[in-house]
């Protein structure tokens, strides 16, 4: 009887170890608001994150909440990465899936319609220099305004992982 108590409890602080332990694999989780769910063309959505370790690799992960008033299965944006010394590294547009071809949405969404979709925006990310990240998103879709966007997100989750080179 007191192995099995012991067992369990030893088991217990594994988990709560193992879960205090992913979340301190995040450096970085910020949202913002889309004003009155209409992402315009001039409104830009920026993020800003702080590298302290050059050797790691890190995963990006978009978090995506809309509604089902979304007019299209996708969303085009346009993402631009700068270093902390203000150079440009990356500057390419971007397809974020919403919907399937059958209008089911992907990820998940409560009984009101509200959905919440993770979406990698970057696996096995590198971050060569010691500081200030930026990341700007700005919508690039067939409409302006796109409706139905609540909100943007940003996480950014340092891996296991060493860099290699």
């Amino acid at each position: 009887m007191k192995i099995g108590v012991a067992f369990l409890s030893i088991s217990l602080m594994l988990v709560i170890f193992s879960l205090q332990s992913c979340q301190s694999d995040r450096v970085y989780s910020n949202s913002i608001d889309i004003q009155d769910e209409k992402w315009a063309y001039n409104q830009v959505l920026e993020f800003e994150w702080n590298i302290e370790d050059t050797a790691s690799l890190y995963r990006l992960l978009l978090v995506v909440d809309h509604d089902l008033s979304i007019p299209f299965q996708n969303i085009y944006v346009r993402c631009k990465t700068v270093y902390p010394d203000q150079t440009l590294i990356s500057a390419s547009d971007v397809s974020l899936e919403l919907l399937q071809e059958n209008g089911k949405p992907y990820g998940e969404c409560s009984t009101g319609a509200n959905c919440k979709l993770e979406l990698l925006l970057q696996d096995k990310a590198r971050f060569p220099q010691l500081g200030k990240y930026k990341l700007s998103i700005q919508q690039n879709s067939r409409v302006d305004p796109y409706i139905g966007l609540k909100k943007i997100g940003l996480q950014v989750f340092k891996l296991g992982q060493k860099d290699q080179k």
